[in-house]
């Protein structure tokens, strides 16, 4: 960032000198623009089910005709051959080997039947509860078969047959390869169905936006084999893409105009390239480049690259300010195993490096310039579980920088910019967020933000305050020296309608599908410092300051074309700004 201050008459430049030092000290709303404020935005994601349900269950049978006055024991046999003419007198559960039933909780589903009466009507309950109980050990696709026998005796036999994968297929899809998504389905020919790994499997194809998959499960041309069918949606693999947010500050001018485009299909491999231009309301006074590269690899794991640049000029008064910034990043994330089909979770590895500049001169004189660099490690961890109730995202990720690789990763140089920052330093941030399905189709939804680190921090690591994604109502990064704190954001949102169907047009394509939700909000938040340096608006330093506001929004889709959204906050807490509520604006126009 460079700060050249205008020459201005003898009486203003005391004021000017404590302005410009306190932009020096990081004090300044003009902060570098790190990458999530400007990257590139992604198209919706579409919300179809992993795989269809598999075949109905064997239907219940109320018919009471008696076909044996005790029943002495079940023997599961897996082939219809190998039912016995005489079956051998005994008692019990016998399951010849097969190993889904040699679990120690199966002879538990079998034995309320054992020692009783056999009617149609309990063996058809006994059937029905033993492929329930295979579901539930993630067998999704098995037969339990009552071959003809003769079972005066008592014994009864079953064939148990388990579905085996037979061929992998892909349709419906126009624009990506059939053969690069059956890749992702690691299930092979002749290996048992399970519904986790083909959760798993369906989940990691559905991350690319321009398509989505879901499993379908049709009869195999072999005896026992089950033949999965990606039934996929897809679209035209390039978005382009415009909008609009009033994300700046009072320096650089609160609008942002914004586009780029997205390709789904980068290199025909199914990754995904974006690229964004930011820029404020004139053009001029700050201009941002972001890009990503999301490569998904053949084992399941996906590496991101990111990165972006910013340069800002703008004019307050006597003060021409001047600024670049730079950052490149990396993610590699690891999928771990989902547990028992509700709970999706990964581990994530990355290093970040940042540059930002400053420099101020005052009458044509150098007065100071410094230059600071971030070299620091990630290792973040995410887990979404689903329930009855709704989803629940915890994603918490620690951040460290412990060598100084860098030209400009030194405490002199850190000091330059916060005083009391050194390039030696640990914080810890943790995303919680929820949301809640209540009667009549309302929702809740919370997401919670909270820091902790063990000494000040640069303020490209510090928590926000204040803004769109922070507490509504306040400006964008209306704090300055937040090394620690927590916001809280709670929204009530009512049912959403759609605008065509109120206006009797059921006839609109899917893609031009729209929907209407209005919500209520409630933000709330404190912000900590580890250093008498916590500023608001006001230039007032302290320690801590309490945040939180209230209001109504408004969120509009129009199919992929058109998304927009309006909050506006009121303060319940003052921080020093001149304005006691304000509007967070947003619209995305694509194509």
């Amino acid at each position: 960032m460079t700060l050249i201050l205008k020459k201005s008459p003898k009486g203003a430049q005391t004021g000017l000198w404590i302005l410009a030092l306190a932009f020096l000290g990081g004090l300044s709303p003009l902060r570098a623009q790190d990458y999530s404020s400007i990257q590139p935005k992604l198209p919706p994601m579409a919300t179809l089910p992993a795989f269809m349900m598999e075949k109905p269950l064997p239907e219940e049978n109320d018919n009471t005709k008696l076909l044996v006055e005790k029943l002495q024991a079940v023997v599961f046999v897996d082939a219809a051959g190998k039912v016995a003419a005489q079956p051998e007198a005994r008692g019990g559960v016998v399951t010849n080997g097969i190993p889904l039933l040699q679990r120690d909780d199966f002879d538990a589903v079998v034995a309320p039947y054992l020692g009783k009466r056999l009617s149609l009507a309990s063996l058809s309950a006994l059937v029905r509860d033993v492929v329930v109980w295979c579901r539930a050990q993630d067998r999704p696709v098995v037969d339990v078969v009552v071959p003809q026998q003769d079972i005066t005796n008592g014994v009864l036999q079953l064939v148990f047959i388990e579905g085996r994968v037979g061929k992998v297929e892909a349709e419906g899809t126009r624009w990506f390869s059939k053969d690069l998504l059956v890749s992702g389905v690691r299930l092979r020919p002749g290996e048992p169905i399970s519904t986790n790994r083909l959760a798993s499997d369906v989940n990691w194809v559905n991350q690319n936006p321009f398509h989505q998959s879901t499993a379908v499960f049709s009869p195999g041309s072999d005896v026992g084999t089950t033949d999965i069918t990606l039934r996929t949606e897809d679209r035209f693999p390039f978005r382009f893409y415009t909008g609009y947010e009033n994300t700046g500050n009072a320096i650089t001018g609160e609008d942002r105009y914004e586009a780029g485009f997205n390709w789904g299909n980068a290199f025909l491999q199914n990754q995904l390239l974006s690229y964004q231009y930011t820029m404020s309301g004139d053009g001029t006074a700050f201009v941002g480049h972001s890009g990503s590269w999301v490569i998904p690899l053949p084992w399941h794991h996906t590496l991101t690259f990111f990165g972006a640049l910013s340069t800002s000029h703008a004019v307050s008064g006597p003060l021409d300010i001047r600024g670049a910034g730079d950052q490149v990043g990396a993610r590699y994330e690891i999928p771990l195993p989902e547990v028992a089909g509700v709970y999706r979770h990964s581990v994530t590895l990355g290093y970040d490096w940042k540059q930002s500049q400053n420099s101020l001169e005052f009458s044509s004189i150098p007065a100071s310039n410094s230059t600071v660099d971030v070299g620091q490690e990630v290792l973040s961890y995410s887990g979404t579980i689903t329930d009855p109730l709704g989803t629940t995202t915890v994603n918490p990720q620690l951040y460290w920088s412990g060598n100084s690789v860098w030209g400009h990763q030194n405490h002199e140089a850190y000091n330059a910019v916060r005083s009391g920052a050194s390039p030696d330093y640990t914080y810890l941030r943790l995303a919680l967020s929820r949301q809640t399905n209540l009667p009549w189709n309302f929702s809740l939804a919370h997401d919670l933000q909270w820091q902790v680190s063990d000494g000040p921090l640069l303020p490209s690591e510090q928590l926000q305050f204040g803004g769109a994604q922070s507490i509504r109502g306040y400006s964008e990064y209306d704090l300055s020296g937040t090394d620690e704190g927590w916001t809280l954001r709670n929204e009530l949102r009512l049912p959403p309608v759609s605008l065509t169907d109120l206006l009797g047009a059921n006839v609109v394509p899917k893609q031009a599908r729209d929907q209407l939700q209005i919500l209520g909000f409630f933000d709330i938040g404190e912000a900590r410092s580890h250093r008498d340096t916590l500023t608001d608006n006001a230039g007032r330093a302290k320690n801590a300051i309490p945040m939180a506001s209230v209001g109504p929004g408004i969120r509009y889709n129009l199919g992929n074309y058109l998304s927009f959204h309006a909050d506006y906050g009121i303060q319940l807490r003052d921080t020093g700004d001149p304005h006691s509520s304000r509007w967070s604006l947003g619209m995305t126009l694509a194509y």
